[in-house]
């Protein structure tokens, strides 16, 4: 008694392809399965909030270091400032352009001619 397979192949394709739910039906899950899985997910929740908080500080520490290259940029910029005026030369040189110094022996550059530029006291000066 002896089967013999068909010479068509027909009985491999008698079958229609199984769905999701046949698939899934097949599993055979042990419990040592289960049990790994069980473990597998603890861990993931166990170590998820630690992980969140560590790339957290890390975003932190990224921002933190921003700001400090921002302050040493800023620091850097007023050393800058400070030397240029332990200069007696630069500090002339401001005392001249700001505040209208002259050194003494030399004569005021500073010229009245914007007075008479304005329009009213035109006026004014051609009423009079």
């Amino acid at each position: 008694m002896s089967r013999r397979r068909p010479e068509d192949g027909s009985a491999r394709t008698a079958r229609p392809t199984a769905g999701l739910g046949d698939w899934a039906g097949s599993l055979r899950f042990s419990g040592y399965t289960l049990l790994i899985v069980g473990l597998v997910v603890l861990g993931a929740l166990i170590v998820s909030p630690t992980l969140s908080t560590y790339v957290q500080q890390q975003r932190e520490i990224a921002e933190l270091r921003r700001s400090v290259q921002l302050h040493r940029d800023a620091v850097a910029e007023i050393d800058a400032e400070r030397l240029k005026w332990q200069d007696p030369t630069y500090v002339r040189a401001q005392a001249r352009g700001r505040l209208f110094y002259v050194m003494p022996g030399r004569p005021s550059s500073r010229s009245s001619t914007t007075r008479s530029c304005h329009p009213s006291r035109r006026r004014r000066r051609a009423t009079s």
